[in-house]
């Protein structure tokens, strides 16, 4: 039961408590990781009559490493994920958009490992990305 101090059954850390919204057919840079990383974020969308639910999943252990997972549940293909180990070791990861409008959420938007989340509108994935696994 919710009350003045208890959110419910689930903790406070589980609710969400902010929303991206990403535009069709655009790319964007959402976030450099300088250290360690556990990032769950969650997408939906709505075209034709159905709903598009994913998850992406990126973690890395070690901060001058590449991630250990980086896979994105996408199976009506609305969105690709990419990211970019710098010469400083840290991350960039990227996010394009395919035909449909998406809004993006943090899982567990108090993780201090999350990602903190800024966009950046870009023109394309850079070459040389790594995409995420679709699963």
């Amino acid at each position: 039961m919710a009350t003045k101090t208890s959110k419910g059954l689930m903790p406070e850390n589980f609710y969400m408590n902010m929303t991206y919204s990403l535009s069709q057919n655009s790319v964007y840079k959402i976030g450099n990781v300088k250290s360690y990383i556990y990032q769950e974020l969650t997408f939906n969308s709505y075209t034709a009559g159905k709903i598009g639910e994913g998850r992406i999943l990126c973690s890395r252990q070690n901060p001058a490493s590449e991630p250990s997972v980086s896979v994105v549940s996408n199976s009506q293909d609305r969105i690709s994920v990419a990211y970019i180990l710098n010469a400083d070791k840290s991350m960039d990861i990227y996010v394009s958009v395919k035909g449909v409008n998406i809004t993006l959420w943090p899982s567990h938007p108090k993780n201090p490992y999350s990602l903190d989340i800024v966009l950046e509108t870009v023109n394309s994935i850079p070459d040389g990305a790594v995409l995420f696994e679709d699963v």
